[in-house]
C-alpha cells in the first residue's frame, strides 16, 4: 500500500488499490468458507446471518479503500493489519472456537430479532394512542358549546398559558397551578358510539401486554440482565386496559403515553445490556474471526458483522429504535416520525388567518406589558426579556 504513493489519488493508483483489495477480499472469503466447512465437518451448525450477502468483509474493504484514497495511510494500514490478524485467527481456530462463534452468531441473531420486536411493539402502541386521541378529541368537540367567536381575555391568562397559546413550552416552575386542571367534558352519546373501536383497542392492548412480557423474558435470557422498564410498561399497559374498559379515554391516553416512554427506556436498557453483556450468556466480546462493523459501517447486517457491539447497523429502520439513538433523533417523545414525507412538508404548513395573527399580536403586547411590570417575579422578568428579544 505504501508503494501506491503518498495520496493514492491518481486513477492508476486507485485502480491498483481496488485490484489489490478485491484480491484480499477474495482470500478472506475463501478462508471464511473453509472455516464454515470445518465447522460442518465437526457437526457444528453455523446459523444464518439473516442477510443475502455472502461477503462479510465488504464494509471493511470499502472503508479500507476510502481511507487509502483520502490519503489516510496510517489508518488504512492499521485496518489492513486487523484483517490480516482476523485471517490468522480463522486459520488457527479450534473446534471450541467454532462452537463459540456459532453461539455468538446465534446471540447476534436473537438481538436483532429483539430489536425488531421492540420496534413493532412501539409502532402498534403508537397506533393505539392515535386511536385514543382521536376518540377523545371527537367526544370533547361534541361536548363543547358552540363557538360564538369571542376570545378569552389575555390579561386574565397566566404567562404560561400565553406562551402555550403561541405554541411555546413555558420554562419549569412558571405559573404552576396548585390544582390540576380538570379534563375537558366529553359528550356521553359520542363516547357510547365509540365503544366498538374502544373494545378493539382493549383487545390489542392486551395482546401487546403479552408481547411485552415475552420480550422482557427474552432480553433477560440473552444478556442475563433484566430491562426493568419492561415491567413499568406492563403496569402502564394494564392501566390503559382498565381505562379503555371503563370508557375513560383521557386516562387511557395518559397511560399509553407512559407506555411509549417506558418502551423507549427499555430499548436503551436493552442495548446497554447487549453492549456490556457481550454476545449473551457469558460470551464476552468478539472472537475476531469476522469484522465487527464499527462506527463507519453501512448499516447492513453481515455475517456477524453487526450486533457484536449491541446497537449498530442492523437496527430496524425507524422507530425505533432500536432503537437506536440515531433513529430516535427523528422521533418525538412518543416514537413518532418528525417532519418526514409529504406530511412534514405540506400538511403541517399552515398560514395563520387574520384572526390568528391578531390574537398573536394581542399576546405579544400582553407579554411586553408584563415584562415591564417590576412587581412580577424576577425569574419571569428575566425569561420574558430573553424571549422578547426574538420578536
Amino acid at each position: 500500500m505504501r508503494d501506491l504513493g503518498d495520496k493514492g489519488h491518481t486513477l492508476p493508483e486507485q485502480e491498483e488499490l481496488q485490484r489489490r483489495t478485491q484480491a484480499l477480499r477474495d482470500a478472506l472469503n475463501r478462508r471464511m468458507q473453509l472455516l464454515f466447512s470445518r465447522a460442518a465437518q465437526s457437526g457444528i451448525v453455523m446459523p444464518q446471518s439473516g442477510t443475502s450477502s455472502a461477503d462479510p468483509f465488504s464494509d471493511e474493504m470499502r472503508r479500507l479503500q476510502s481511507e487509502a484514497n483520502q490519503g489516510h495511510g496510517d489508518e488504512a494500514l492499521k485496518r489492513l493489519q486487523q484483517m490480516e490478524d482476523m485471517a490468522e485467527r480463522m486459520r488457527q481456530a479450534s473446534p471450541e472456537d467454532l462452537k463459540a462463534l456459532a453461539e455468538q452468531m446465534k446471540a447476534q441473531a436473537e438481538a436483532r430479532a429483539q430489536r425488531a420486536a421492540l420496534h413493532d411493539l412501539v409502532h402498534r402502541e403508537t397506533t393505539l394512542l392515535d386511536h385514543t386521541q382521536s376518540r377523545l378529541s371527537a367526544a370533547q368537540k361534541a361536548a363543547a358549546p358552540p363557538d360564538d367567536g369571542s376570545r378569552p381575555d389575555v390579561s386574565q391568562m397566566s404567562t404560561a398559558d400565553l406562551l402555550r397559546q403561541l405554541g411555546m413550552q413555558p420554562p419549569p416552575g412558571m405559573d404552576q397551578p396548585t390544582d390540576a386542571k380538570p379534563p375537558a367534558p366529553v359528550d356521553p352519546a359520542t363516547v357510547a358510539a365509540q365503544s366498538e373501536g374502544r373494545r378493539a383497542d382493549h383487545a390489542l392492548q392486551r395482546a401487546l401486554q403479552r408481547v411485552n412480557e415475552i420480550l422482557s423474558h427474552r432480553v433477560k435470557d440473552l444478556t442475563g440482565k433484566p430491562a426493568t422498564a419492561f415491567d413499568k410498561a406492563k403496569t402502564d399497559m394494564q392501566t390503559a386496559r382498565e381505562a379503555l374498559a371503563d370508557r375513560k379515554d383521557a386516562e387511557a391516553q395518559t397511560a399509553e403515553q407512559k407506555v411509549l416512554a417506558d418502551l423507549s427506556e427499555a430499548g436503551k436498557q436493552m442495548r446497554q445490556n447487549q453492549k456490556s453483556g457481550g454476545s449473551g450468556k457469558g460470551q464476552g466480546g468478539s472472537l475476531s474471526f469476522i469484522p465487527s462493523g464499527g462506527a463507519g459501517g453501512s448499516g447492513k447486517p453481515q455475517h456477524g458483522a453487526k450486533g457484536q457491539q449491541g446497537d449498530d447497523g442492523d437496527q430496524p429502520q425507524a422507530g425505533d429504535e432500536d432503537g437506536d439513538d440515531d433513529d430516535q433523533k427523528d422521533q418525538d417523545p412518543l416514537g413518532r416520525k418528525l417532519g418526514e414525507g409529504d406530511k412534514g412538508k405540506d400538511s403541517d404548513a399552515h398560514i395563520p388567518d387574520k384572526s390568528a395573527r391578531d390574537r398573536a399580536r394581542d399576546i405579544e403586547r400582553e407579554l411586553r406589558r408584563r415584562a415591564s411590570d417590576r412587581t412580577r417575579p424576577q425569574s419571569e422578568l428575566d425569561y420574558l426579556e430573553r424571549l422578547l428579544k426574538s420578536f
